[in-house]
């Protein structure tokens, strides 16, 4: 049975309550922005911020991120952003889904795990058909489902049956 578990319009300040900030380094920090969660960390190479939705979807073990994104700035070419999800201790370890500014490249779109050991492990590097154009949205869908995660982006399947299984620990 497929149901919603969480949405969130970002249309009042309302919208950021449930949103938590875990990390962020240089002048790099998020906000509402007609009516979107803007991550701003453009500025200098090393600039980085992570939010995490709440913290009681980790009940949940499989399901489907949803997410209407862009890059609109980056320090470089090869700069990304990323869905975060099997996200332990409301920090780390944590999977992530990189979507690089040049998704097109042959690691413009990855899965990894940032472990324990505060260490990468990739599961798979991909590519997508174009490089992400600021000016236009694309739906990513992310779907994990017991050890594998499949990848959508704008409807085409990207990447799909990665083992995503090195640390995971039920959430």
């Amino acid at each position: 049975e497929e149901y919603l578990l969480y949405y969130n319009d970002f249309n009042s300040a309302a919208s950021l309550e449930d949103i938590t900030k875990v990390s962020s380094s240089g002048s790099a920090d998020y906000k509402l922005e007609d009516g979107k969660l803007v991550l701003e960390a453009s500025g200098a190479e090393g600039d980085s911020v992570r939010v995490l939705l709440p913290s009681w979807l980790s009940a949940f073990g499989d399901y489907t991120i949803t997410s209407n994104t862009t890059i609109t700035a980056k320090a470089n070419e090869s700069r990304w952003m990323s869905i975060m999800y099997r996200v332990q201790n409301n920090n780390s370890p944590y999977y992530h889904l990189c979507l690089r500014a040049n998704a097109s490249s042959s690691n413009g779109v990855e899965l990894a795990c940032y472990n324990a050991a505060s260490q990468w492990e990739y599961q798979t590097k991909t590519s997508y058909t174009e490089d992400f154009d600021p000016d236009k949205l694309y739906r990513v869908v992310l779907k994990a489902s017991g050890d594998d995660a499949d990848i959508y982006i704008n409807g085409s399947l990207v990447g799909g049956g990665y083992g995503i299984d090195s640390y995971r620990t039920g959430s």
